[in-house]
């Protein structure tokens, strides 16, 4: 909490693994609804 703010909980859910990668856009908190991200 570097920045003085309050913390907070964030869950996320993981959807099925996608056979072609998607782009879109991302959050501030580096998430998006749309894009594919790697699993690592």
């Amino acid at each position: 909490r570097s920045t003085g703010q309050p913390s907070f909980n964030l869950y996320i859910q993981h959807g099925p693994l996608q056979p072609e990668p998607s782009p879109g856009e991302f959050n501030s908190y580096g998430l998006t609804r749309t894009a594919t991200i790697p699993w690592f």
